[in-house]
Formats: C-alpha cells, structure tokens, sequence
C-alpha cells in the first residue's frame, strides 16, 4: 500500500510533526513518502507535483495547531490539492494527525474537522483524525512512546495506524500524555521564562499591550 504524509508544520526541520509521522511510520512498518507544505507552497506546487501527492492509496495530514486551526503554508497546499483532486484519478482515504501545545487534545477537534471537510470538498474518503494533546513536552520523551507518559499517544497511534492499514473509517481520537495539568502548566511557564531570558526578552514578559491600548481608549 502506499502511504504518503503531508508535513503541515511551517518549520523546515526539527517539527513535532515530523517525530510523529516518524513513530506513525514505526507502527505501520511501511515507508511513508513525506511532503512539506511550507516547501511546496514556496515552490508554487506544479502541476506534476500536485498530482504526486494525491497519487497514493492513503494520504495522511500532520500538523500544529495554530489558534484552533491549520497553519497557512497547510491550508493554502490543501486549497491547491482540492482543485487537482477534482480531476485526479486517485482518490486516497485521507487521515489527521494534529498535536497542540495545550493539555486537552479537545482543542484539536475543529482542526479535524477542517480537514474532513477538505477531504469531502475534493471528493475523497475521510478516514479519521487523531488529537494529541502536549505535543510539545512529547517530544523530550525519547523515541519510545509505547511505555511512560506517552504511551496513552503511542496507544492512539496504534489505533489510526490499524485504521491506515485497513482504510477504515472510524470515529476521531483524542490522547495526552498520563501527566498531571498543573505538572505541565508549571513546567511550560518555565519554559517560557528560559527562552525569554536565552532570547534578551525576560522582562517583555510582563508587558500588557492590550490593557495599555484599552486604558488610552477610554
């Protein structure tokens, strides 16, 4: 079966998105051809390579969650693939893996169903997403999500992977680390305070821009 992913993340390198189609590759033991959104996008996407993409029996959505929805450089791609796939031969069964800073993988829910209604507009099969919430403290948990805190996404990746393997289609999936919230917001809020101070913008920390405008209004 062919697999190919689409890498929505706008960094070139060292995503999120990247380590999880890494492991999704791991479950499925199948080699995933991998396309970058950012890249295409800049490349003005040709018309042969329009048609590359969509040309697989699976096409799988990575990608962050940007204020409750896609990243640009992924919805304009998607903008692009819609009007090819009209006239496009392969029909793939397309899936969503989208991953979110915050705690609750919920806040991933209208994302999906941005990409299912991608996937009925071009005239394809929707498979399922997945949620996955803390995406970023995964990261820092080694390669091997299937035991610890990460085991309960390593689960949920198990789960679409089948659904990959099977092109079924099945209800969307929502996992988060076994990791205590305020565990995680403190360690978060400590994150912050690191790169602020490595990047000379500590005490920009405190800046309240938006009361400062609100006060001069009134």
């Amino acid at each position: 079966m062919k697999i190919a992913a689409i890498n929505g993340s706008p960094k070139a390198n060292g995503s999120m998105s990247e380590v999880i189609i890494k492991q999704t590759e791991q479950i499925l033991g199948e080699k995933i051809q991998v396309h970058q959104a950012v890249r295409l996008v800049q490349g003005g996407t040709p018309p042969e390579t329009t048609a590359e993409v969509l040309d697989t029996d699976v096409l799988l959505v990575v990608f962050p969650l940007y204020v409750d929805s896609l990243p640009a450089p992924l919805i304009e791609l998607l903008t692009r693939l819609e009007e090819a796939a009209h006239g496009n031969l392969a029909k793939p069964h397309v899936y969503a893996i989208v991953n979110c800073g915050l705690h609750e993988p919920e806040h991933t829910a209208l994302a999906l169903d941005m990409v299912r209604y991608f996937a009925e507009r071009a005239g394809l099969t929707w498979g399922c997403g997945l949620g996955i919430g803390c995406g970023g403290m995964i990261a820092s948990m080694g390669s091997n999500w299937s035991k610890g805190p990460a085991s309960s996404v390593h689960a949920a990746l198990v789960g679409i992977a089948s659904a990959i393997c099977e092109k079924r289609s099945r209800q969307d999936v929502f996992a988060a680390p076994k990791f205590p919230r305020f565990l995680y917001i403190a360690a978060a809020n400590m994150g912050w305070h690191m790169q602020a101070r490595q990047n000379g913008v500590l005490r920009k920390l405190k800046d309240r821009p938006y009361a400062e405008v609100s006060e001069a209004a009134e």
